[in-house]
């Protein structure tokens, strides 16, 4: 996984695309559209003619009857009983069987009168059934009204418009049986019955029930996807897209449980009807302007802002034509509507795909991909069905459009949620190395800050001891004798001054390696005692007090770093010194288990028991000091692997104990 450029901007993963993968998920989601429109299918014989109804077997299997076989009697409500009194008269516009059709003319009455006779073998069981019964309609079998919808009426006072999938049965009893359908339409500009389907019982059931359950499935996965993302968008940072998404699918659900066979009215059979149909062409509407503001919010970079909004008001006056003006005015519109939609839909889809060919790095990513093609598979059905509009009943391509558009685009954004969690966690590994690197910083800050303390306050001691030998050198000189301890007195001064180099060196090198190891050996810490005792006494002798270096006659063998124990020893006599007048300050050394014991014991003012507590912790003194020193012994200590304890008793004094370890072997270094 590789990111974007380093930097304040996003975090990137960048992938190459996965176009096996893709094909086979289109595949597949094609495979089960088709597999699920084989299963819900039920074969049944288009009947345009009357040879193809004289010669159809009604008793084996399903005719779809032409809604042009019917006679019609344009502008008169008749009944069965006006057709068996001879009432009725002859059709004014009979079935034609020349291949030409008087659909238009019968579209355009408001009222009016369908019949149809067939030859049924007479004791068979029969099923009569339709799509809907649109506006209002009444249906008599044989004389026997077996289904009623709305009320129908030849003119719009008494007219109460319904919609209602209907599947009536019915014995044969004679040579013929009668159909006879009274339809009425005072709410639409044109109408007409819709085709019906004839055959046994059991199979005209059968292919209502797929027919409905094939119109259900797209609901059960619009419900589900557009609650499920609409869950998402309320609790994600980047809502907007996941917003428009989920009421996209959730306006596409209720357009769909409009369409016929229209299974909203299984739960609202007494819907009205003006507002149903509002509904159904305001939430597709609905649907076409929440798609365009997704599509906005997914390809930001690539869609033409003048197209996305030339869309956005087109949509809103759509959806102030059907909610403001009347059914029969809004529906004289409806196929300009259906046109210009469709135009619109191939001008979007074009210029998202150019701005995408010029934003190359979109297509890097596997949902951006997806989403386009989402985008051809609902617009492109969708212009189809609005181009064939009321011409064709037998395919609903926008709904295999609008299930593939649902499927891809929730593979999707699945995706785009994955990859903004790997961004995050990225991101956040980003932050957390940040942070371990502020803390490391910190931490550096921290001991150069401790170092640069613990230096100056070391710097002390050859500085003390330097002016003492100074001092009491000049008084020898003063006094005119000049002898052994004079030289020895000027040897001391060296040795500080050259100890006092080299600390300024530590200071100068601190940030490098070899200036925080110095060389440990293995050696006999007797004279290392004695020279600090050496060293001290013009310092101790200012307070009268006096060294004394205890320690047996045989070696102390121990590994350490002189430098580093001599330092140490002069914190601890230094300390001792401020605490007692006129007493002795002993440097006991005895071997121990393992290595060497030294001890540095005083006879002053001791200390409390809670101060010896915290006595080596920096910044402790008991005495307005700078707290260092006894910090700084434990650490040095501590780093060459020993261990330091205080104990003190108020006005008995102090004894602090430090160990050095017998290592063995002459090591190479120590950190500092």
């Amino acid at each position: 996984m590789s990111t974007g450029e380093e930097g304040t901007g996003p975090v990137r993963i960048r992938r190459a695309f996965p176009w096996l993968a893709t094909l086979v998920f289109v595949g597949a989601l094609l495979g089960v559209f088709l597999m699920l429109n084989v299963l819900t299918s039920v074969p049944f014989a288009s009947l345009t003619n009357d040879d193809d109804l004289s010669a159809f077997d009604f008793t084996s299997g399903i005719g779809r009857v032409d809604r042009g076989r019917f006679d019609f009697w344009s502008s008169a409500l008749y009944t069965p009983e006006d057709f068996a009194s001879g009432a009725a008269g002859e059709p004014d516009l009979p079935a034609l069987n020349d291949g030409t059709s008087n659909e238009s003319a019968r579209q355009e009455c408001r009222y009016g009168t369908y019949r149809l006779v067939l030859k049924l073998p007479a004791g068979h069981t029969y099923a009569f059934s339709s799509d809907s019964a649109t506006y209002a309609q009444k249906v008599w079998v044989n004389g026997e009204l077996v289904s009623e919808v709305g009320t129908v009426s030849d003119d719009s006072d008494g007219f109460v418009p319904r919609t209602l999938h209907y599947t009536v049965a019915f014995t044969a009893t004679g040579d013929t049986t009668e159909i006879v359908i009274q339809r009425s339409n005072f709410c639409h500009v044109k109408g007409s019955i819709f085709e019906s389907y004839l055959g046994p019982q059991g199979q005209v059931y059968h292919l209502a029930e797929a027919n409905m359950l094939r119109a259900t499935l797209p609901l059960g996965v619009l419900l589900a996807a557009g609650l499920l993302f609409l869950g998402v968008g309320l609790f994600s940072p980047d809502r907007k897209r996941f917003l428009w998404f989920a009421l996209a699918c959730l306006s596409l659900m209720v357009r769909d449980s409009f369409v016929n066979p229209k299974p909203v009215m299984v739960l609202f059979p007494q819907l009205d009807w003006y507002l149903g149909h509002r509904l159904e062409h305001v939430s597709f509407i609905a649907a076409l302007l929440f798609l365009l503001l997704f599509y906005g919010e997914v390809f930001r970079g690539a869609t033409n802002k003048v197209v996305q909004r030339i869309g956005l008001a087109l949509y809103a006056c759509d959806i102030a034509l059907y909610v403001l003006f009347p059914s029969t005015v809004y529906s004289s519109l409806t196929q300009t509507v259906a046109y210009v939609a469709a135009v619109y839909l191939t001008v979007f889809c074009v210029t998202v795909m150019w701005g995408m060919v010029h934003r190359r790095e979109e297509l890097c990513h596997t949902e951006y991909l997806l989403v386009a093609i989402g985008l051809i598979a609902v617009a492109a059905p969708a212009a189809v069905d609005a181009l064939l509009y009321r011409k064709t009943s037998d395919f609903n391509f926008n709904q295999v459009g609008m299930m593939a558009f649902v499927f891809l685009d929730m593979v999707a954004l699945t995706l785009e949620m994955r990859r903004a969690q790997e961004e995050l966690e990225v991101a956040g590994e980003r932050e957390e190395q940040m942070l371990e690197e502020n803390r490391e910083l910190s931490h550096l800050y921290d001991m150069r800050a401790n170092f640069m303390r613990d230096i100056s306050h070391e710097l002390r001691t050859p500085l003390t001891v330097m002016g003492s030998y100074a001092g009491l050198t000049k008084r020898q000189l003063q006094e005119g004798v000049v002898n052994e301890r004079t030289e020895g007195n000027l040897d001391v001064i060296e040795h500080e001054a050259v100890r006092l180099g080299l600390m300024v060196e530590q200071i100068k090198d601190m940030d490098s390696a070899e200036g925080r190891r110095l060389t440990r050996v293995m050696g006999d810490v007797i004279p290392t005692l004695r020279q600090a005792a050496a060293f001290c006494e013009p310092v101790c002798a200012r307070h009268d007090n006096r060294i004394v270096v205890d320690a047996p006659g045989t070696h102390l063998v121990a590994s350490f770093v002189p430098d580093r124990v001599l330092q140490v020893l002069y914190n601890l006599i230094a300390n001792a010194n401020r605490h007692c007048h006129g007493k002795d300050i002993v440097l006991r050394g005895r071997a121990n288990e393992g290595g060497v014991e030294v001890s540095v014991i005083d006879y002053g003012n001791g200390m409390s028991s809670q101060l010896a507590e915290h006595a080596f912790e920096r910044g402790v003194s008991g005495d307005s000091g700078s707290g260092l020193g006894l910090a700084l012994c434990r650490q040095i200590v501590e780093d060459g692997g020993g261990t330091i304890t205080l104990s003190s008793r108020s006005g008995e004094g102090t004894t602090v104990t430090f160990t050095l370890p017998e290592i063995g072997e002459e090591s190479e270094g120590d950190e500092r």
